[in-house]
């Protein structure tokens, strides 16, 4: 039985997934934000708990590169999404 993903747009709680060997399977935009997917909902929900209630534990540098990581992540995404809608406007221009 396949286990359901886990999305969530949260940045800090993505990073802290990820350096607690969480798997990131994709990202989306939606509503102007990027949804990081996750897979195994069960174990990034306990995560997610744990990061919440403080009582979270992991290494302070695995922790800043996972964050700069998804930081990458979006930052990508938000500017191939820019330079899409800047060829499309561009190609609008050029119709006669």
């Amino acid at each position: 039985m396949q286990k359901e993903n886990y999305e969530t747009s949260d940045l800090w709680i993505s990073a802290f997934i990820l350096c607690s060997g969480g798997n990131l399977v994709s990202t989306y935009r939606q509503d102007g934000r990027v949804i990081c997917v996750f897979c195994d909902r069960e174990e990034c929900e306990r995560l997610e708990r744990e990061y919440l209630t403080g009582k979270a534990k992991v290494m302070a540098k695995e922790f800043v590169d996972a964050f700069r990581g998804v930081k990458g992540l979006i930052y990508r995404f938000t500017k191939e999404n820019i330079n899409e809608t800047r060829k499309e406007r561009q190609r609008v221009h050029e119709l006669p």
